[in-house]
């Protein structure tokens, strides 16, 4: 996987004197995947963070036509609900958009239909309306299955899927639902990813000519004020030492709590740069379950790609204009010379 993606940026951002790399860090594919991005600019970080929230496509119900639908809530509350149920979509990227396929509305081509069809026996009292009860014409695309996030002692048959009503005696709720492929721009319900973070990789120092001036009491004090534990203090050798700089968070206490106990400049907290001016990211990417994290990676970064080589193709077309509506010799000289205005 990192060797993709590391090979898929290098192909389409080839830069001098950097070599992008990519290096996973932890993955659980079920639920998320956690890499260092190193030797990129932070225009192009971001960009790919960005991608990968609102423009790597799924699918999602876009339209519920209700037969009957006896329940408290309205038909409208129940198609909301049923359009922010994630579908497994890995079939996404072979389908149609709906806006350009040239059928009339749905087809297998840009459409995938389900069925709910569900009703609470008159010698029951209760009956939830889950998302397993959706039934899809193709095994391949099903409502997200969550049985294995439910903790130990709780029904997974119960609390892992999604509720979308609750029934009592005789009520019954029918419709057909129609699936499509879209983006998270166009609607939330198309978004694949939960939440897709990017920070700074730390580089951090510690002035060793100011650090010998402290005692083991002042050196303990400063350490114990980062929260999240980035410094250690030995005290058989009397040493402070960065133990865990990947949980810096940059909130500065360390530089703060040093001013504020005489010591200025014990500690500096910076962006860790590259020779070539770029910088290191450490992503951390949590999906819905629509698509498993590390597809929404290589996804993402294929929609930047497309997009790259969009943006490249414009400026050529830009450029040629130009330069075949430039003028020449003596014209030429005439209006570079001229001072702008």
């Amino acid at each position: 996987f990192g060797s993709v993606c590391a090979a898929f940026l290098a192909k389409t951002f080839p830069m001098v004197d950097c070599k992008m790399n990519v290096s996973i860090i932890e993955m659980d594919s079920k639920e998320s995947v956690k890499f260092l991005l190193e030797n990129v600019t932070t225009y192009l970080a971001n960009s790919l963070r960005r991608i990968m929230l609102a423009e790597v496509p799924i699918l999602a119900i876009d339209m519920v036509s209700f037969e009957r639908n006896t329940s408290v809530l309205p038909d409208e509350m129940i198609a909301h609900r049923l359009g922010l149920i994630p579908l497994t979509s890995m079939v996404a990227k072979d389908m149609e958009f709906s806006r350009v396929c040239s059928c009339d509305g749905a087809c297998p081509r840009c459409a995938v239909e389900l069925t709910l069809d569900v009703r609470c026996p008159v010698d029951q009292n209760r009956r939830l309306v889950t998302s397993r009860d959706l039934r899809s014409t193709r095994p391949e695309v099903q409502p997200v299955d969550f049985s294995h996030v439910v903790p130990a002692g709780l029904d997974k048959d119960e609390f892992g899927s999604i509720v979308i009503a609750k029934l009592t005696k005789g009520q019954e709720i029918s419709c057909r639902c129609i699936a499509r492929k879209g983006i998270a721009k166009e609607h939330a319900k198309w978004m694949p990813s939960c939440t897709v973070v990017m920070a700074y990789v730390p580089d951090i120092s510690i002035n060793p000519d100011i650090l010998d001036t402290m005692d083991a009491v002042q050196k303990q004090e400063w350490v114990d004020q980062c929260p999240k534990g980035v410094y250690r203090f030995e005290p058989k050798t009397g040493q402070v030492e960065v133990a865990r700089p990947d949980e810096c968070i940059f909130c500065n206490e360390c530089i703060m709590k040093a001013e504020d106990m005489g010591f200025e400049h014990l500690a500096v907290v910076k962006n860790k740069r590259s020779r070539n001016g770029t910088f290191n990211f450490v992503f951390t990417v949590e999906t819905t379950g629509a698509l498993p994290a590390e597809e929404i990676v290589l996804r993402g970064l294929a929609v930047l790609r497309s997009k790259m080589k969009m943006l490249r193709g414009e400026v050529l077309k830009v450029t040629e204009t130009s330069a075949v509506g430039a003028p020449e010799g003596d014209e030429a000289m005439a209006d570079a010379a001229e001072p702008l205005v």
